[in-house]
């Protein structure tokens, strides 16, 4: 929906991807990513406090929610160094992890490659290259 930042990084906001949390939160908007730049001189942290400053003044939007993957070594240090609420962790996908050939591949990008992404179809197609492990659930912030 838009990116706010400055030459060091930016905070990009999209709309809510869990429908369900959004229609019991009318005017959530979410945190989709943050990005610094290498060595960058500002903390993260309050490159997201002006991104929601401004978003508080310029939008509707109400609050933010935004999600830390512990699959991905994110832990939410960022979010609580910014004084953001804790709100649990979300179930599961239901989707374990494929791992082929040693790299991570969504389901979305298998789905695209075979139209379908059942654990079925990919130990028929992919054989002893696939690894199934099961996800860590994300911390709702």
């Amino acid at each position: 929906m838009f990116a706010l930042g400055h030459e060091e990084g930016c905070c990009v906001f999209t709309n809510c991807r869990s429908r369900i949390y959004e229609s019991k939160h009318p005017g959530v908007i979410e945190l989709a990513r943050m990005v610094g730049k290498p060595d960058h001189g500002w903390a993260m942290s309050s490159l997201m406090s002006q991104s929601l400053r401004w978003m508080k003044s310029n939008t509707d939007y109400c609050s933010v929610v935004t999600y830390a993957d512990p699959f991905a070594g994110h832990d939410g240090m960022v979010y609580r160094a910014a004084n953001w609420i804790f709100d649990g962790l979300i179930q599961k996908d239901g989707h374990p992890l494929f791992i082929i050939d040693n790299k991570r591949i969504s389901p979305r990008t298998l789905y695209d490659r075979h139209g379908t992404q059942a654990v079925a179809a990919m130990k028929a197609i992919y054989g002893v290259r696939l690894e199934l492990v099961s996800k860590p659930q994300k911390k709702d912030l």
